[in-house]
């Protein structure tokens, strides 16, 4: 598993947005999910320029667009998790933050911004 996160593949269970599928080259991969994907792009475009203010106001944007409850710490979750720029990072098994095989939800530039504000 530590050899595959090396190498850029997501190992563990696919964050929401994501499902896994299988790819040629690297066995199955962790793919974006619509319309789920589309959901979190927009919000998250949002949050980054400051159309959505809060993590809580995040978190209700997603119950609303996706019609379903998240507990008040998946916000927090979602806006700091490198995958959805197309990156992987694992520190507990010492994997530094490096260019994914999949692709991103939203770009690098976008996820920086919410870094920032988050």
């Amino acid at each position: 598993m530590k050899a595959r996160l090396e190498k850029g593949c997501w190992v563990f269970y696919p964050p929401m947005g994501f499902e896994y599928t299988k790819n040629k080259l690297y066995g199955k991969i962790i793919t974006p999910k619509n319309p789920e994907a589309k959901i979190l792009k927009q919000g998250m475009e949002k949050y980054a320029h400051g159309i959505i203010r809060t993590q809580e106001e995040f978190r209700r944007f997603l119950q609303l667009k996706l019609q379903r409850n998240f507990p008040k710490v998946a916000p927090k979750r979602i806006l700091t998790q490198v995958l959805y720029a197309g990156y992987i990072e694992y520190q507990p098994w010492g994997i530094n933050q490096r260019k994914g095989v999949h692709k991103g939800i939203i770009d690098i530039n976008t996820f920086e911004k919410i870094q920032i504000i988050t």
